[in-house]
């Protein structure tokens, strides 16, 4: 069956009827008054594909309606309904090796007598997807992808795809391990998955061609596929380095949801394998240029859930509304996921924020702090953020899991300390809370008088924050410096009283 072209006046693409004006005809009756007779619907049915359009002869024509007549096309490719009665019809071509057409023809209840309707009809003969069918009394299951006429076998690339849990557009990466065979006539390929479908899942079936691309797919003939017949399938270009065409596949479920919450929840970091994140960590993450792109993230990860079949991750920024975070999957880049398949997720530090579903906040307190130096810092606060984890499948979700904190928990440090004579440059290790730093209760030099602090929180260098301490009277020889407890930094941690000391010099 193939592709038809109605040069006349209405175009229809397989089961979608499409209405538009060809040849710049519009849809009108031939009328000859007069003539005895009814309504008549003819046409003539060519070949699209050849340069001399020539006639299809033995073409079998349908008209379905209030009453249905079949007629074959003539050595001239001609066709003819007479004593065609009011209402609607549908007009449906076909020829072996050539895609099937169909078109709608009404016939108004003021329609004169003796009217004619011409319908000429181009058909196509490239090749299209009839059907993909999965066939569960297979072992393994199996796909069935029917071709309206015979493949080039060698053109016809297939792959499948997980793509996780339907119910939830749960992430998962990776292409299904698949064999494949072709019937005797070449129009049938079954393809094998590496075991059986997962219950309630969504697969991508992937075809391509020996180019990278599903244009180089062909019949036997030479003929490119036309992949979008019937609605089937959609082209992509995030499969091959050229374009894929897919299709989605749906599997069903029957179990009950999860009754279990996920347990023993862990972070670490993957640069320091430490569940503390601090505010170096993130400075180094965003701008070490010795970053190998695998230190911007921690990895959260909890026991595996009975029945589950994906898991949603739950995220609150300073006490604010728990989200749904969102993976952006670089292999599907067109769309977020949800969740995850895994018992783990990897998040990305300095992205949090916008991965969380709905990133436009209602409430000011929610954002994280961003000071203009493109870092998000939102482990910041009593409650820094909090994550907890669902357990999915399509029937359902089960209970959350408790709550996991991840927090600055490392404290702020003395790094050295310069003599500017009337001022000491006090360097820390990362920014600090303004109010504690710029109390001068908060620091001590013995013999001398500390009449003003002032800080400078340096947020695309941490390291670099100082605290400019003016004294009287200026300084010499190399004394010494204290600093109290009540300097703290961003996230509320008191100076580490092992580190809080210096020399000024």
């Amino acid at each position: 069956m193939k592709k038809a072209i109605w040069m006349g006046s209405i175009v229809v693409m397989l089961f979608a009827v499409v209405v538009i004006s060809g040849c710049g005809q519009e849809i009108k009756p031939e009328v000859s008054m007069g003539q005895p007779g009814g309504i008549i619907i003819q046409g003539v049915v060519r070949n699209s594909t050849s340069a001399s359009k020539e006639a299809l002869a033995g073409a079998i024509v349908k008209l379905l309606g209030p009453t249905d007549i079949n007629t074959t096309t003539d050595s001239n490719g001609y066709f003819k309904f007479e004593g065609v009665v009011i209402g609607e019809h549908t007009l449906i071509i076909s020829k072996e090796s050539f895609q099937e057409g169909r078109l709608i023809v009404s016939i108004a209840a003021l329609t004169p007598t003796n009217s004619v309707f011409t319908k000429d009809v181009n058909l196509s003969d490239n090749p299209a997807i009839l059907s993909v069918v999965r066939d569960k009394t297979a072992s393994p299951e199996a796909l069935i992808i029917t071709f309206s006429e015979p493949m080039d076998t060698s053109t016809v690339i297939p792959y499948i795809s997980y793509n996780g849990v339907s119910a939830m557009s749960v992430s998962a990466k990776g292409i299904v391990s698949v064999s494949k065979s072709w019937d005797s006539d070449k129009k049938i390929l079954t393809v094998y998955p590496q075991g059986n479908f997962a219950q309630g899942a969504k697969y991508i079936i992937i075809l391509t061609g020996p180019s990278g691309s599903y244009s180089s797919i062909r019949d036997t003939a030479g003929n490119n596929l036309t992949y979008n017949y019937g609605g089937i399938f959609y082209s992509s270009s995030s499969y091959t380095n050229g374009t894929a065409i897919c299709a989605d596949l749906f599997t069903e479920y029957s179990g009950s949801a999860p009754i279990d919450p996920p347990i023993n929840l862990n972070i670490k970091t993957v640069k320091s394998n430490s569940s503390e994140v601090d505010y170096y960590d993130v400075y180094n993450i965003n701008n070490n240029s010795n970053n190998n792109g695998n230190n911007n993230v921690f990895v959260l990860s909890w026991d595996k859930v009975k029945d589950a079949l994906g898991y949603k991750v739950l995220c609150s920024i300073n006490g604010g509304l728990y989200q749904l975070y969102q993976l952006y999957d670089d292999t599907y880049y067109w769309t977020y996921k949800l969740t995850t398949s895994n018992n783990n997720i990897i998040i990305d530090l300095k992205a949090l924020d916008e991965s969380l579903s709905d990133y436009s906040r209602t409430e000011l307190n929610n954002y994280p702090v961003d000071y203009g130096n493109g870092i998000n810092w939102p482990f910041i606060g009593a409650n820094s953020v909090n994550f907890k984890v669902v357990a999915v499948n399509p029937s359902g979700e089960g209970p959350a899991s408790a709550v996991i904190t991840v927090k600055d928990t490392k404290k702020p440090i003395v790094r050295y300390a310069s003599d500017y004579g009337s001022y000491a440059q006090v360097y820390f290790s990362e920014p600090l809370e303004k109010a504690g730093a710029e109390d001068i209760k908060n620091y001590s030099i013995p013999g001398y008088t500390i009449t003003k602090a002032v800080l400078t929180n340096y947020y695309s260098s941490p390291s670099s924050t100082n605290v400019y301490l003016y004294v009287s009277p200026n300084f010499t020889g190399t004394p010494s410096l204290e600093v109290g407890s009540g300097v703290k930094d961003l996230t509320g941690n008191e100076i580490d009283p092992s580190v809080k000391k210096a020399f000024i010099y």
